[in-house]
This record gives structure tokens, C-alpha cells and sequence, in this order.
């Protein structure tokens, strides 16, 4: 069986390299092929690829059908799922109820998949009501692998925040977020010993985020407790992540790697599947996820940070419970492709 990746945006988005990291990890030792948004993106970071490199064209490509089977990622919004192909076997990884959308109108999105793979158990129980093939599965990121580095000095010695931020959030809604992070950082620096590491994470040349981490690094750099990072891998920042004490995201694939690493996580966000994980996990999502959209004032993301801070030690607990159960559950990923591929028994 030939697995077909469609589409991909580009490894600059770190949270896309991540989930295409797991999935290859969850794939490993099968033939693969990646169609790409943008191929030579993804060279900077697969320099010697062993899957099979396309670019995706502009409209929807006609695969071979004969053993393939195409794998797909979805986001929360409808404008977010692979544009419309016509195969046999299609594969929707992290399948989930767009916000936007009443069930009827969701119904066509999903029926040309044979398979929806759901992230989190609520999309699950709601995707059963309109699907007759749905599995629920961790996301494969719960398995993915730091690389170790050597990190700069003052965070080899120094507790530290991690923190990174989506600038399109401030554009589609929020505009209080910004003023948020200044009384964040304000609010660590002030009452806190803790180092500030501004991390991007999204590098790519139409979305990226280190205008805005370069704003918050010049207002507090004389403080002489910020650093600006430069870009790296996925698995780097998973490396960042495992040896920060607090990690503050915009991003949920970031945010699973930090669960990943037992690290206490906050999460800026409005995705129903990042919601529904992080009260999977907690049993509450107070202080660990927030709707960018919701903050109300220039405080918002201080109280909700003083909370994660003041929770450390029941979230790490919690963490260190939970993680190795769902990284064992993500064996469910290869069983349901499998059970895919098997002939279908009439008696």
C-alpha cells in the first residue's frame, strides 16, 4: 500500500513539520508520498528525504487508485480541508466538528472519507452521528521525539517560560493580545525569577510570527531576562519545551508537545478539539486554555498564567498519569489503517 500525504502547507509552520514528523514516525518503514504547498520549504528540513517529494498542483490532482490510500489533515474551519479529490480511500486525520457549521451542513464535508480519525473524544461522539467509519485515536504528536541541543546559556541555568504567539490572532479579533503579552511579561519579570524565551513558530513568508515576538524582545530586552530565539525544528522546540517550566502557546501542536514533556501549558486558541484534550487531561479547562477572542482586558492573560503557576504541581501529576496512557492508545493510528485496508467479508 502507497500512503499519499495530501496536502501539506510547508514545514515553516512548525506545528504542520510536527504533525508530519508523527505521522512519518507512525508510517515508518512504508512507502510514502508528500504533496506539498511547498516542496522546497520542506527540503531546509528533510535534506535527504526518504518519502517522495510532489508539489501539489493548483487544482486537485488525480491520484492512482490501485493499493493507495490518501491521508489528510484537517483544521477547525471548513476553508481548511483538502481541496475535494476523488479516491477510494481517504483518510481525514484529526477529524472535527467545524465551530462555524451546524451538524447538517458538515454532513458533505465528511462523507467522502472512508475514514475519520478523531483527536479527541467529543468530536468523536459527535462524528459517529454522521459518519458510520470514525475511530478515536491520540493525536500521533503525543509520540513525537525532542532532539536535544545545547541551549543558550541563561536557559541551561535559569528556569524559564517558553512563550509564542500568533500575530493573525490580533488580526481576527483579539486585538487586546498584544497588550496582553506586555503584562504578561511585565507580571513574570516583576514578581517571578523566571526567564522569558520567545520562540517562533510559524516561519514562513505569507504567516509568520517574529515581527511580533521582536516587539515584546525590544520593549524588555534591558530587563536582561528575554531572549529572542531564532527559528528551529519542530523537535528542537520540543526540546525547549521539556526543559522549560511553564510553556504559554498559540499554537496546539506546540501545546501537545509540551503535554508530551510534562510541562504545565497554557494555551491561546479557540479550537473545539484543543478544548475538548486539554479537559480530557484536566477535567477542567480554567487554566489551560483560553479563546483569544474572550480577553477582555489587558489582565486576562496574567490571571490565567498566575493560575497555571499556582497549579504546577497537580498539572505536572496529572500530566505524568495521563500521557503514557494516551501515547499507548496511539497504536489505534496503524490498527485502523489496517482494518481499512482488509477486504470486506460478506457470509
Amino acid at each position: 500500500m502507497q500512503y499519499i500525504i495530501y496536502p501539506h502547507n510547508g514545514s515553516a509552520d512548525h506545528g504542520t513539520e510536527a504533525r508530519l514528523r508523527s505521522l512519518l514516525k507512525q508510517l515508518s518503514s512504508l512507502p510514502i508520498t508528500l504533496y506539498s504547498e511547498s516542496p522546497e520549504e520542506d527540503l531546509r528540513y528533510w535534506p535527504h528525504p526518504f518519502f517522495t517529494f510532489h508539489r501539489a498542483p493548483m487544482h486537485a490532482p488525480l491520484f492512482p487508485v490501485q493499493d493507495t490510500m490518501v491521508l489528510s489533515f484537517q483544521g477547525d474551519h471548513p476553508l481548511l480541508f483538502p481541496r475535494r479529490i476523488q479516491h477510494p480511500l481517504q483518510v481525514l486525520l484529526g477529524a472535527c466538528l467545524p465551530t462555524s457549521l451546524p451538524i447538517s451542513e458538515c454532513v458533505p464535508l465528511f462523507s467522502r472519507y472512508s475514514l475519520l480519525l478523531s483527536y479527541d473524544v467529543q468530536s468523536y461522539h459527535v462524528l459517529r452521528r454522521i459518519h458510520p467509519n470514525v475511530v478515536y485515536c491520540p493525536d500521533p504528536l503525543f509520540m513525537s521525539s525532542p532532539l536535544p541541543f545545547l541551549l543558550p546559556a541563561p536557559l541551561a541555568s535559569h528556569p524559564f517560560v517558553l512563550l509564542s504567539l500568533d500575530p493573525s490572532q490580533a488580526t481576527s479579533g483579539s486585538p487586546l493580545l498584544f497588550d496582553n503579552a506586555i503584562q504578561l511579561i511585565r507580571y513574570l519579570l516583576d514578581t517571578t525569577s523566571l526567564y522569558i524565551a520567545l520562540v517562533p513558530f510559524v516561519c514562513q513568508p505569507h504567516h509568520q510570527d517574529q515581527e511580533l515576538l521582536d516587539s515584546l524582545y525590544q520593549i524588555f530586552r534591558h530587563s536582561g531576562r528575554i531572549l529572542l530565539l531564532p527559528e528551529m525544528t519542530s523537535r528542537r522546540i520540543h526540546y525547549l519545551c521539556d526543559k522549560a517550566r511553564f510553556v504559554i502557546s498559540a499554537y496546539p501542536a506546540q501545546t501537545i508537545l509540551a503535554y508530551q514533556s510534562n510541562t504545565p501549558t497554557f494555551l491561546l486558541h479557540d479550537s473545539v478539539r484543543a478544548f475538548s484534550i486539554a479537559h480530557e487531561l484536566f477535567g477542567e479547562t480554567r487554566c489551560h486554555i483560553l479563546s483569544p477572542r474572550s480577553l477582555t482586558d489587558d489582565q486576562g492573560l496574567v490571571r490565567a498564567v498566575r493560575s497555571l503557576i499556582s497549579d504546577e504541581r497537580r498539572i505536572r501529576r496529572r500530566l505524568q498519569e495521563q500521557i503514557p496512557y494516551y501515547q499507548e492508545q496511539t497504536s489505534f493510528f496503524r490498527q485502523s489503517l489496517r482494518a481499512l485496508q482488509a477486504p470486506k467479508k460478506y457470509g
